[in-house]
Parts: structure tokens; C-alpha cells; sequence
């Protein structure tokens, strides 16, 4: 008869060498599993049957060796494994789903950009190709008006020319961050909310993605494919789990659908993430046909010295509105009683609030900085209270101003059904998407993100409708789902332009087969995490 040993020791040394008998035996039963899901013969699901009741005896052997080095430990009056075992991180006492509680008063800050994104920009540069960054002047990518109307638009808290740039994406965030930091009037503070931070963290992380197999051809892929956004995230998750000590290799894209990244800790399993653009396209359809609205409004306005803001809360969808005869409203408003109390009709209500001519500004600021858009307009850049806003005023439509004159703006939300259901769309479309790339008979884990910038109501209904459909969601039954990630990103301009990201992640698993200490092995932010 072979003696247990009982020294912590010697048993800590036999866990170690039945786990990489367990990691060998771990990466034939998934080849089994995915041979049985794809040939579906007798044969090959004995096979597969018969590798996963080997592995169960050696989890079971390893569960054993793991009590007896606990009692071992204990009866010499060390820690218990308990005591051994990592704190959760998440510990945070405030419930952070709802809209109301991610506001820069309530969040602690992770890091500081002006002190990261120096050497994090210096950093990426040294990868990109000679001459590449050049090939597209900054000047493309510079905050401006649209010549039509001189005027901005404003939906989610970013400006659809800065989400759809008319040059490279890359360019486009790497400009963004030179242009921050050199303090560069042409400075894009809407769309450098989103690009400066994402640029910081890529260079705070590259290198934990030297440990990430496959990350160089990734990485090049930035500047040479034309989707950088989506890029990034697949590039983040694998350094946040290099972070929490869980290697990660990508897998090669090929035309099949394959997942993005492949772990075997602490089993074989895949790893994919999907991101939404940040405004989909009934937003864009809304924000063009508001325009239409003020430029129809605008050229009736500014030849009569009519200054201020007009507001429209519609109660219909926006394809059903008549810009001619909203225009007509919104200007006939300024003869009411009472001009900034609303007026109802058929399709919503108006109001008018007069402002002066010009405003003096207590110090200088940047052209339409949050700022500048408060004084005027009463806009809120950190949650918003209004879908969306079209505004301008005659001065420096780029660079910085101590003053603002003739200002006239709309903004305007949308409480009808049709246009709550398709702004409040839910990224359930993303995960069914996600499931498609997890191989048959592979477990896999799913990080789904979104831009969030719409007011608090939407935002909720939004994430409410996301958990409801995963309640009720049912996947293919050759896969298994044991946990996913809700990533929601939180890009504003605050103050005089500065960008400002809140990272809120919501961590769901599956109550019949998930296993919730998984959640220790695999990052919970990627986007605003210290190094």
C-alpha cells in the first residue's frame, strides 16, 4: 500500500504535477467535444464520454490533495485556504447599474490621462509604419462646424462627423491625442472622449500583450484595417486577463467564425467580444432630420435678432414629424405669453427661452466646450437631459473664446414608443452574434460593449431590457455559456473639452451549469483599469 504523504509540501508538488496532466487531459476532451458536435457518431461520443469521466477522476484527485494540504496547514497552525484564497475586487457597496449612479461625483478615478498619455502615446507611435500617421493631416480630423449651417450637433454627447470620420479611424485617435496634448485649438473634444482614453490604455497595456500570443498581428491590424474601435476591445479583454494572471493567445481570423481569444485556464475555453458603434442608425436618421428642423428655423431667426433656445419634446417618432411645420412652431413660439412654457400639439411641444445677443464668458474657454454649451443652452454634458441638440453662435468656431454671440440652438427628445424602443435598443443582437463564434462543443465567455450616453431613462430601460433577454435567452445546445460580461462605456467632454470615461460592467452567469469563481479569472473592465 503507497502512504499519503502529509507534509503541506510534498502535496503542494503532487497538485502541481496533476495539473498538467489535467491541462493534457483538458485539451483532448474538447477536440473530443468538438469532433463529437460536428461527425455526431456513437463512436465518437463514447470517446468524448470516456475523456470527460477521466478528467472528473482527476479533478476529484486534485480536490482531495487540495483538502489534505488545508488540513495539513491548519494542524500546523497556519492560514486556512480560505484565508489563502484572492479577495474579489468588486466589492463596491453602490448599486452601479442604474444611469444615476455613474456620474464623475460618484466614481473614484482609476487614473489621470494628463499623467498616462504621454508615454502611452510615445509608445504606440514607435509601432506604427514610417510615415503612416502623416499620410492624413489633423487638420481633417478638427472640431468643426458643418459649412451648410455653421452649426454642431450633439447626440449621446458625440458628433456623428467625429464617430464617422471622412480619414482612417487610427489617424484619426492618434491625432486626437497629439492634438490634446498639445493643447491644439482644433482639438476634437467630443470624439477625443472616446479616442484619447482608449489610446491611453493601449499603451499602458502593451505590455502585458507581449504575453498574449498572436497580439503583434492584431496590433498591426489597427492601422490596417479600417475597424480599430472593435480592435481595441479583443486587445484590452486579453490584457486584462494576462492582468489576472490568465495567459491568452488570439486566434488568427480566417474567414470561418472562430471566437477572438483561447484560454485553458482554468479549463480549454473561448473568449468573444463584440462592440456596437456607438450611434446606430435611427439615431443618425433623428439627428438629420433636427437639423433639418434648425436650419429651417436658424434662417428665419438670426434675420430677425431672434436669440435663444428652442426646445421640441415630440410624442411621435421622428419620420412622422413635418420639419416645415415644427419650424413654424418653434418660431411662432417667441409671440406666446409666456415663451418658455411649452405649447402642446398633435406631435409634442415647444418652448422658447430668449438669451442676449452676446455673453461674456467668466474665462476663456474651447469653441463649444461643455462649458460654453451649459452657459448658453443649459446643456449637460456629464447626463444628459435631452436626446440631442443643434446649435451655434457667431465667434471662433474653433479654437478658444472668452465670449459667445448671437447663440440660437434646438434641443430636443422623443418620449413616443416607436422611438424609446429604438433608441433603447438592447446589444442583445451582439451576444446572439457573439454565440455564432463560439466553436461547437467549446465552453466560451462573451464580452459585449457599448458606447452609453443617452439620458438616464434611456440608458435604464436599455440595460433592463438586456437582462430580461438573458433570463429568458436560450443558446445552442452544443456550447456552453458559463458566464458573460455587459461592458458600458461612459465617454463625455467635461469642463473646458477634457475627455472623461466611466467603465461600468455588469457580470452575468448561467445559474443551471455556471461556475461564478470563474469571474476571478477573467477581467470585469478593461476600458479605465489602472495598471
Amino acid at each position: 500500500m503507497v502512504e499519503t504523504p502529509t507534509d503541506p509540501d510534498t502535496l503542494l508538488a503532487s497538485v502541481e504535477a496533476l495539473e498538467a496532466d489535467i491541462a493534457t487531459a483538458l485539451r483532448a476532451l474538447v477536440e473530443a467535444r468538438v469532433r463529437a458536435a460536428r461527425e455526431r457518431t456513437p463512436e465518437v461520443r463514447a470517446e468524448a464520454e470516456r475523456l470527460r469521466e477521466a478528467v472528473d477522476q482527476l479533478l476529484q484527485r486534485q480536490s482531495a490533495l487540495v483538502d489534505l494540504i488545508e488540513a495539513s496547514v491548519e494542524l500546523n497552525g497556519g492560514p486556512s485556504m480560505q484565508d489563502l484564497r484572492p479577495a474579489r475586487t468588486d466589492n463596491d457597496p453602490f448599486d452601479r447599474r442604474p444611469r444615476s449612479s455613474l456620474k464623475r461625483q460618484l466614481v473614484d478615478q482609476t487614473a489621470d490621462l494628463d499623467d498616462c498619455l504621454p508615454d502611452a502615446l510615445d509608445a504606440v507611435l514607435s509601432l506604427l509604419p514610417k510615415g503612416w500617421l502623416d499620410a492624413e493631416p489633423a487638420e481633417q480630423f478638427h472640431l468643426s462646424a458643418r459649412q451648410d449651417s455653421g452649426a454642431i450637433s450633439i447626440v449621446k454627447g458625440m458628433r456623428p462627423e467625429g464617430e464617422f470620420p471622412t480619414g482612417h479611424r487610427f489617424r484619426q485617435a492618434l491625432h486626437a491625442c497629439n492634438d490634446y496634448l498639445k493643447v491644439d485649438p482644433g482639438y476634437d473634444h467630443f470624439a477625443g472622449a472616446t479616442l484619447v482614453p482608449q489610446i491611453t490604455q493601449l499603451g499602458r497595456k502593451l505590455e502585458a500583450l507581449g504575453e498574449v500570443g498572436g497580439s503583434a498581428e492584431r496590433i498591426a491590424s489597427l492601422w490596417k484595417d479600417d475597424k480599430p474601435d472593435s480592435t481595441l476591445f479583443e486587445l484590452f479583454v486579453a490584457a486584462g486577463c494576462i492582468d489576472r494572471g490568465t495567459p491568452v493567445s488570439f486566434i488568427p481570423r480566417t474567414h470561418e467564425k472562430t471566437a477572438d481569444l483561447r484560454s485553458y485556464r482554468p479549463y480549454p475555453l473561448l473568449i468573444e467580444c463584440k462592440r456596437r458603434q456607438a450611434l446606430n442608425p435611427y439615431e443618425l436618421a433623428e439627428e438629420a432630420i433636427m437639423r433639418d428642423i434648425f436650419e429651417r428655423v436658424f434662417a428665419r431667426a438670426a434675420p430677425h435678432g431672434l436669440y435663444g433656445r428652442f426646445s421640441l419634446t415630440a410624442t411621435v417618432s421622428a419620420d412622422k414629424l413635418d420639419p416645415q411645420e415644427i419650424a413654424d412652431k418653434l418660431f411662432a413660439q417667441r409671440l406666446a405669453a409666456h415663451a418658455d412654457r411649452p405649447l402642446q400639439y398633435p406631435w409634442g411641444e415647444v418652448a422658447f427661452q430668449e438669451l442676449p445677443r452676446r455673453t461674456t464668458l467668466p474665462s476663456q474657454t474651447k469653441a463649444y466646450s461643455p462649458i460654453l454649451l451649459k452657459r448658453m443652452f443649459d446643456w449637460e454634458s456629464d447626463v444628459p437631459e435631452w436626446d440631442g441638440i443643434v446649435c451655434r453662435f457667431d465667434g471662433p468656431q474653433a479654437g478658444f473664446t472668452d465670449e459667445a454671440r448671437s447663440p440660437i440652438g434646438l434641443v430636443w427628445k422623443n418620449l413616443s414608443e416607436a422611438a424609446l424602443r429604438k433608441r433603447a435598443w438592447a446589444p442583445v443582437d451582439l451576444f446572439q452574434d457573439a454565440t455564432k463564434q463560439i466553436t461547437p462543443g467549446e465552453v466560451g465567455i462573451i464580452y459585449v460593449a457599448y458606447n452609453e450616453g443617452a439620458r438616464a431613462d434611456i440608458a435604464d430601460d436599455r440595460y433592463k431590457r438586456y437582462e430580461a433577454w438573458l433570463q429568458d435567452m436560450e443558446h445552442r445546445g452544443d456550447i456552453r455559456l458559463p458566464i458573460n460580461f455587459l461592458v458600458r462605456l461612459f465617454p463625455r467632454a467635461l469642463d473646458h473639452g477634457n475627455p472623461d470615461l466611466i467603465e461600468s460592467v455588469v457580470k452575468f452567469y448561467n445559474a443551471t451549469y455556471g461556475d461564478e469563481t470563474l469571474f476571478d479569472d477573467f477581467p470585469a473592465g478593461v476600458f479605465a483599469t489602472a495598471s
